[in-house]
């Protein structure tokens, strides 16, 4: 009846006594035969301990070798006598099954009984039954030791008003945060295990990148050691519950494996198994029964787990979601609002790195136009990468908590850069239209997953419209500050620029460089060959300068057939090379007139701040001395200024 009978138990000893007294008296008074009355006793002794069935086959052996051996009971058998051994055989088993019942009793009782002894229960320090839960099918002696969480040491509790317990005090570091809940999660399959009798029961997650499982938690063994050989192999029974539901082994196995599906796509998507390494014995009716239960009740405790998770993240988050929409909307440049945008990303979900990713949807490509902090190297992107799928509908959106062990490239295949731990990426888009993504990556699995994606989203709107303000912005300005006939920058714009790059020349320390072109003789091809001529060298020169140039430096027609072009992070002399690359390219330029080759050649002035000059003025006033120089030399040529006497501040 669950625990084995005893013959001093309470309160079964005094009624089993009587009982057995009494049938000895019958025995006496009916015949004085001591051989039936012993029978009598062991009938009872076995019916109290192994069940009527037993009881009355052992008494009635017993009676019939007493009567065989005595011949006086046999011819004849007199009525009295027989009737005599029925009553006895019944009495032993009344007296047997009463005593059965109260030692019953009796065991229950104890067990609510609360035992000041220390029980020992089963835990992931009791050996297993299981011998095939190893990959050399041997029998295990001993577990492998569970981590278990170490929280700091917690004063006594004292119960308050109203039984309350004071609120545990619990660490708020975030790696002891999920130790805990792994933690919770591996209590509740020790639960499950021993609720079933099973020898294992695990967690596994499915990875949405590689569509493979991996262990997540265990009752018994740990992620890293659990092995469990069935047939399909236990990988395929896994992902086949967490694809399509259930997932078990072959009948004809000794062992048994059942999984079943548990959370849910989008958050926590997995199978929860459990394995027994004697099919006969264990039952599965009752494990199929209860297992759906279990999934349910686990989903509940992923859930909350999860739910707890991104209120941590997303606490103080209300106020930086605000600075940064207001930070991003006041951006009126291009390369200005790509950073912010990163920044703000950075802050909002505390990843390690942030990248912009402008889109061409037309030839289904990308390119990584900023990346904050400096680090990774990129300048494509390609469609199936992962920042290449929240660039496309229709979600506009990824994520990967787990991106060490997929094959999905983070921007490009072949990347030469160090595979991230987690990634998530958002898509600038409305309507279907998309101008690109803000991709955040965590160097640790984790760092950035599904709590920082639904916070970056709606940023990700802020900064669409922020983008096609500022596109709109520059359009209208573009055409303010573009030279109408060449299409290079015009004065305007060059004087902007340049102060620009003197300020950030000057608060990094760096070098600019400045290069002034004029073309030679250009009085003399438009009397030769008309203005119409000469606006045509005018823009065959601007597209041989804007071709020979780098895209970081700035071409401006300064006026009539002068050019200037500032070189940012440039000292003088890579200018000068520049400047010669660019004389040489203008000398081999075609220009063909109305039927007619016109010959063209350039001056070039180079200057450099702050090398052989100080301040923006001085910068501008070198480079023309330069220029003049090279005039006067022969045209044709390029001259460095190379005096220190300008190297006053302006």
């Amino acid at each position: 009846m669950g625990s084995t009978p005893t013959i001093l138990a309470r309160p079964a000893t005094p009624r089993v006594s009587l009982a057995l007294m009494v049938a000895l008296a019958i025995g006496f008074l009916a015949g004085g035969a001591l051989p039936a009355c012993a029978a009598a006793v062991a009938g009872a002794v076995l019916t109290w301990r192994f069940g009527p069935l037993i009881g009355g086959i052992a008494f009635g052996a017993l009676a019939a070798v007493d009567i065989m051996a005595d011949p006086m009971l046999i011819h004849p058998m007199p009525t009295k006598m027989l009737v005599w051994v029925v009553g006895l055989m019944f009495v032993g088993l009344a007296a047997g099954m009463i005593a059965r019942r109260d030692s019953a009793r009796a065991a229950a009782a104890a067990e609510e009984e609360p035992d000041p002894r220390p029980r020992p229960s089963r835990s992931a320090e009791t050996p297993l039954r299981s011998a095939r839960v190893t990959g050399e099918h041997k029998r295990l002696k001993s577990n492998p030791e569970i981590p278990r969480l170490v929280l700091p040491a917690q004063p006594p509790r004292d119960r308050v008003a109203g039984g309350e317990l004071p609120e545990l005090v619990l660490p708020t570091s975030e790696i002891a945060i999920r130790g805990l809940e792994h933690d919770v999660v591996q209590r509740f399959l020790r639960d499950v295990r021993d609720a079933l009798g099973a020898d294992e029961v695990a967690l596994w997650e499915l990875d949405e990148d590689t569509d493979e499982v991996r262990p997540y938690a265990c009752a018994v063994a740990t992620p890293e050691t659990l092995s469990i050989q069935t047939k399909p192999g236990v990988d395929s029974l896994v992902h086949a519950a967490a694809v399509s539901g259930v997932g078990s082994n072959y009948d004809n196995e000794l062992n048994y494996f059942y999984a079943v599906a548990a959370g849910a796509e989008g958050r926590f998507h997995g199978a929860l198994g459990l394995y027994a390494d004697d099919r006969q014995s264990f039952n599965r009716d009752r494990a199929r029964q209860s297992m759906r239960g279990f999934t349910d009740r686990l989903a509940e405790i992923l859930n909350l787990l999860l739910d707890g998770r991104e209120t941590r993240r997303l606490r103080g988050k209300v106020e930086e979601a605000t600075e940064a929409i207001e930070s991003i909307q006041k951006q009126r440049e291009m390369s200005a609002l790509r950073a912010e945008i990163c920044r703000r990303a950075l802050r909002l979900t505390s990843g390690s790195r942030a990248a912009f990713i402008t889109w061409d949807a037309e030839g289904n490509v990308g390119s990584v136009d900023h990346v904050e902090p400096a680090g990774i190297t990129a300048a494509s992107v390609a469609p199936t990468s992962l920042a290449g799928m929240a660039c496309q509908g229709p979600n506009f959106k990824v994520g990967r908590e787990n991106f060490t062990h997929g094959t999905t490239p983070l921007f490009l295949t072949g990347e030469k850069f160090a595979r991230p731990g987690s990634a998530i990426g958002a898509g600038l888009h409305k309507d279907g239209q998309v101008v690109g993504a803000i991709v955040v990556i965590g160097d640790q699995p984790g760092q950035v997953g599904s709590v920082e994606l639904n916070t970056l989203i709606p940023m990700a709107r802020v900064a669409y419209a922020a983008w096609m303000a500022v596109s709109q912005l520059e359009r209208a300005q573009g055409q303010a500050v573009r030279d109408g006939l060449t299409g290079l920058h015009n004065r305007r714009a060059f004087d902007e620029r340049m102060s620009q790059i003197m300020a950030e020349s000057d608060r990094f320390g760096q070098q600019t460089s400045l290069i002034l072109v004029d073309v030679d003789r250009f009085k003399s091809i438009n009397d030769t060959y008309g203005h119409a001529a000469g606006d045509e060298v005018l823009k065959q020169l601007a597209k041989t300068l804007l071709a020979g140039v780098r895209d970081m430096d700035f071409v401006a027609r300064y006026g009539g057939e002068e050019v200037a072009i500032l070189q940012p992070q440039t000292p003088g002399k890579w200018a000068y090379q520049a400047a010669d690359r660019l004389r040489v390219a203008v000398e081999n330029m075609k220009v063909v007139f109305e039927g007619k080759q016109i010959p063209v050649t350039a001056s070039f002035g180079v200057a450099c701040h702050p090398d052989n000059v100080f301040g923006q003025e001085n910068l501008f006033k070198a480079a023309d001395e330069a220029l003049y120089m090279a005039k006067n030399g022969g045209r044709n040529c390029v001259m460095m200024h190379e005096s220190s006497t300008s190297k006053t501040k302006s």
